[in-house]
Parts: C-alpha cells; structure tokens; sequence
C-alpha cells in the first residue's frame, strides 16, 4: 500500500482530470478511469475532501453561492494540492510504513 504514496505524485494531473469530469457531471463510469491506481486516488481524494468539507461546516462561515462543482474542485484538488495531501501521506505513512 505504501507504493501509492509514490504513485500520487505521479499520477496528480490523472486524478485533477477525473476530478474535475466528476465535478461537472456528477458522476462517471468504472470503466472509464485510466487505472486502478487513479480510480483509488480518486477515491482518496473525495473521502479527504468530504472531510475537510464536514471540518470547515462546523466553522462559522456564511452560507456561500458558489455551486457544487466549483466545491468538488476547491475541495478535491485545490485544496489538495495545498493541505489534504500533505495530510493524508501522513496518516497514509503511519499506517503503511515504507518499506525499508
């Protein structure tokens, strides 16, 4: 499992793709993801941005205008690439340590 750690950096740009597909549609098909890998990615990274999302609910912020697509990127791949995935290699690393 520690083999993803170095996957998600390489894979980035094939999961923001996906990402952002299913941000605008809602949806996609099993078959259509490139691979495995970027499918779990995915995943990942919709499971960490829920969670961020259920995080900042908690927070006193006024209800925004902003629709979801534009919230599935901000919280996905934004705000990825800026915290959560910092997050999840530790969390992911203190789990499955790498193999030494």
């Amino acid at each position: 499992m520690s083999r993803f750690l170095l996957l998600e950096r390489q894979l980035a740009s094939s999961v923001d793709e996906v990402v952002r597909d299913y941000s605008k549609s809602g949806s996609f098909a099993l078959g259509s993801l490139p691979s495995f890998e970027v499918g779990y990615l995915v995943h990942i990274r919709l499971l960490e941005g829920y969670q961020f999302a259920k995080f900042l609910e908690q927070l006193p912020f006024a209800h925004s205008k902003t629709d979801a697509s534009e919230w599935i990127e901000f919280f996905a791949i934004d705000s990825w690439h800026h915290f959560l995935v910092h997050k999840w290699r530790y969390d992911f690393s203190r789990i499955y340590p790498p193999k030494t």
